[in-house]
């Protein structure tokens, strides 16, 4: 029920006692001292108990008076299952409310939290392990906090089939800063090493991550805007040895392809101010294909404003049999695919301009029931002696319109094309 025991034993016979008009006691206590307490912990509230063993406690107290202006000096350290560490020296002022220190939490194993966010997610904290340091300083008005964090050795499954979602070997944020009333939090530099992103859309058309909230529709768009809204400022993203897979179940034939060797950087993220993102990543494309992004986008509204381009090279036609035999008809038995995608928004507004190179396409079975196109006509007309094909498709529209749907849009092109 989300009562302590312990409270039981504390106050079950306490009385109250009528008020004395006698002087308070004034009193100094220079030291008090804890030398290898324990704490047993557990918290039945959640689904699954959390339990925390707090061993090698040390708590030392200095300048403890009844003088509510006198600081106090706080040291402690301790163990929380034989694993993390923690240690805090801080001062505090009562009457005042200030505090500031400097902590540490060195190896905190994520999992233990993983029973109180269960309700609200199926995504399941299976591995990781959290360092974070810094400094604070408090006041009723004014609280900042600046440090460091690492994030090693981290596994989020989807806890409804224990299919990974997303890992990665280590993330360093250095440093950050937070600061209040601002509501901002800074950070000079975020490093990822071995990132891994697993993105499924299942047989119903449904992407896996945009279901793992088990917040109902109706509560999800409650939420009041803010006057004040957290914001998030990251001078530099630096992404190195990451990799993704991307499956698509939907099709006739289930699609798989996979993103590795990603690397990159991402300069200037902002997620409430409008400034300008640079971004630079490239990555292979299964076994020989090859994938580069290339410039710059307002992150805080991209429908304002984005110049990116893409651009992906030698890619294996027949790995997308699935997607032709879908949408043309056909499967293909053998060709290369080099895309030359840019896209433009200037106020909701898209030029894109997309250039497809197609080299010895082959063409295979037609899928039962025939092709809404003559493909085969159409590729002897469009390859030129060489066998290749080369396309401009120009995309344009109003990305803020909601009939807008960049996908339905590309097909009409290719449509027209196609007749």
């Amino acid at each position: 029920n989300g009562t302590i025991d312990l409270q039981k034993l504390m106050f079950a016979s306490v009385k109250k006692e009528p008020v004395s008009d006698t002087a308070p006691w004034s009193y100094v206590i220079d030291e008090i001292f804890l030398n290898d307490g324990g704490i047993n912990f557990t918290d039945e509230v959640p689904s699954r108990n959390v339990e925390a063993n707090i061993d090698k406690l040390q708590i030392k107290l200095n300048g403890i008076s009844s003088n509510p202006k006198t600081a106090i000096d706080i040291e402690s350290s301790g163990r929380i299952n034989q694993k993390t560490t923690l240690k805090l020296h801080a001062q505090a002022i009562r009457e005042t409310l200030k505090s500031k220190g400097i902590f540490e939490l060195s190896h905190f194993s994520l999992p233990l939290i993983d029973p109180y966010i269960e309700p609200s997610t199926y995504a399941s904290l299976r591995r990781g392990d959290l360092t974070l340091k810094g400094e604070y300083s408090y006041t009723p008005n004014e609280t900042s906090v600046k440090g460091k964090i690492a994030l090693a050795d981290w596994v989020v499954e989807d806890r409804r089939d224990n299919s990974v979602l997303l890992g990665w070997n280590r993330i360093g944020v250095t440093p950050f800063v937070y600061a209040y009333p601002e509501n901002r939090l800074k950070i000079n530099q975020i490093s990822v090493n071995g990132l891994y992103t697993n993105a499924l859309i299942d047989q119903n058309k449904t992407l896996n991550y945009s279901t793992l909230s088990k917040a109902k529709k109706s509560e999800a768009n409650t939420t009041k805007e803010k006057s004040n809204p957290f914001g998030i400022d990251v001078v530099k993203l630096a992404i190195v040895n990451s990799s993704a897979t991307f499956s698509d179940l939907s099709l006739p034939l289930p699609f798989k392809t996979y993103i590795h060797d990603l690397r990159g950087e991402v300069l200037g993220i902002s997620t409430t101010k409008d400034v300008n993102t640079f971004v630079r990543l490239k990555g292979g494309v299964d076994q020989y294909g090859s994938a580069n992004i290339d410039g710059k986008l307002n992150t805080n509204a991209p429908k304002s404003f984005m110049d990116m381009q893409v651009v992906f090279e030698n890619l294996e036609l027949k790995q997308y049999t699935p997607y032709s035999l879908q949408f043309l008809g056909y499967k293909i038995a053998n060709g290369k695919l080099f895309l030359n995608l840019g896209y433009k928004i200037n106020d909701g507004k898209l030029d894109g301009k997309n250039q497809v190179v197609i080299k010895q396409i082959e063409l295979g079975e037609e899928k039962a029931g025939g092709s809404p196109w003559p493909m085969r006509l159409v590729v002897a007309l469009l390859e030129d002696g060489e066998g290749v094909i080369d396309i401009d498709l120009p995309i344009q529209g109003d990305v803020n319109s909601p009939d807008f749907k960049y996908g339905k849009v590309v097909w009409q092109v290719i449509g027209n094309l196609l007749t």
